[in-house]
């Protein structure tokens, strides 16, 4: 299913995620408040596209099943991506795996997204009650990798 931000959609996903970074510095800076790179090796400016990237497949998310999006909400782990249960898990990879972390809500249902704004492409979804099955679980990592055949149809929502 293949969903088009629109040029201020993008706009305010972008601003969201400055803004989102800015509030949360804990997450991505040292104690001098000196940017820190994670693993990933993203500088500053980096990061924030990536956060954009992934407040922009939520509101793709959000437009596909017709429910509203407030970009700048703050949601960390304690409330759903989009409506009362959905977790976005977003790639730029076409072939991208939908990765959950353990600290993912049981109860919810993940949907994965591909792409990079403006074009984002919803791959499918699973509970993730059962994408936490051991078949899938990373060898060297504490989180589970489903690759999108496993994935249910966005139709079968």
């Amino acid at each position: 299913m293949e969903i088009t931000l629109t040029r201020n959609e993008e706009f305010a996903a972008h601003i969201a995620a400055v803004s989102l970074a800015l509030k949360n510095t804990d997450y991505w800076t040292s104690r001098d408040g000196v940017f820190t790179a994670d693993e990933s090796g993203l500088d500053i400016h980096e990061f924030i596209a990536q956060y954009a990237q992934s407040i922009g497949s939520e509101w793709a998310v959000a437009k596909a099943l017709g429910k509203g999006f407030d970009p700048s909400l703050d949601k960390g782990k304690r409330i759903a991506d989009v409506g009362d249960d959905f977790e976005v898990k977003w790639t730029w990879r076409d072939n991208g795996k939908m990765i959950i972390q353990e600290w993912d809500r049981i109860t919810d249902r993940a949907i994965l997204v591909v792409g990079k704004s403006p074009h984002y492409c919803i791959k499918g979804w699973l509970p993730i009650k059962e994408a936490r099955n051991p078949q899938y679980r990373h060898a060297s990592q504490a989180n589970w990798w489903i690759p999108q055949d496993a994935l249910r149809t966005m139709a079968s929502l």
